[in-house]
């Protein structure tokens, strides 16, 4: 799975819930408390899906039959997902080794958020992040539903 140059892998970041979520998830927003991605590689025709969890970080690599069900899945249990071009060049790694700090890793983007909200805030404002289904942020800290937004995702506290 090579990567071209000039061209960035796109990669659909989802935000929700989780499973299995930790005692200490209370202090986390609804809908924000664990962050994971995929992207397809034409090439290969394949989507790799990358889920860092407590206990070590998934990647999975599926075919399209095989990835439409945890799809539709993601796409249901999810408060947003935006879609996001990885970077190419990245001068350090994240500090962070859980969710979040796997994911500004994968994305190869700098960033101080250190829970998942903080990532979306920050992807939408900073990074260019487009949304494809979920929550909108506006410049004021508000909040307005997007289109689209999957029909069991928790709307944000």
């Amino acid at each position: 799975m090579e990567l071209r140059a000039g061209k960035a892998r796109l990669w659909l970041v989802f935000f929700g819930s989780g499973h299995l979520a930790p005692w200490w998830a209370w202090v986390l927003r609804r809908g924000f408390r664990h962050v994971c991605a995929a992207s397809w590689f034409a090439d290969q025709e394949r989507w790799v899906f990358v889920n860092p969890c407590r206990t070590g970080t998934v990647i999975e690599v599926m075919r399209s039959d095989e990835f439409g069900p945890r799809f539709s899945q993601l796409m249901t249990d999810s408060a947003a997902v935006l879609r996001m071009p990885a970077r190419a060049g990245r001068r350090a790694t994240p500090r962070s080794f859980h969710c979040v700090g796997a994911m500004k890793a994968l994305l190869g983007i700098r960033s101080r958020a250190l829970l998942p909200y903080g990532l979306y805030v920050d992807l939408r404002r900073n990074h260019g992040a487009e949304i494809v289904c979920g929550t909108e942020w506006s410049q004021d800290g508000e909040h307005a539903e997007a289109a689209g937004r999957g029909p069991g995702s928790e709307a944000p506290a």
